[in-house]
């Protein structure tokens, strides 16, 4: 998941971190906000591909989909329990 915002207000990316922590996720994820566009990704990607900037990211993404289906459809049922659980909680100063 990526998204990008003008000004994230204080405590986003810790709201977001904790949120996911505090979930039963079947796999470990990672929030990366050091570029324009914030992603969440199962960690094992970016441990794969040494990090986004690393020309190695998308072909670590395609093997991933390629060999490990078993994967990819924990991270998908962990990206819906994600998604269902931030649809819930307020958002930080509103």
């Amino acid at each position: 998941m990526k998204w990008r915002y003008a000004s994230p207000r204080a405590g986003t990316s810790q709201l977001l971190e904790d949120s996911v922590r505090e979930l039963p996720t079947q796999v470990d994820w990672t929030l990366g906000t050091t570029q324009k566009n914030w992603i969440l990704i199962p960690s094992r990607i970016l441990d794969e591909s040494h990090g986004f900037e690393d020309p190695a990211f998308m072909e670590a993404v395609n093997q991933t989909n390629v060999q490990d289906q078993d994967f990819c459809l924990k991270a998908l049922a962990d990206f819906r329990l994600i998604i269902q659980h931030l649809q819930q909680i307020p958002a930080p100063g509103g």
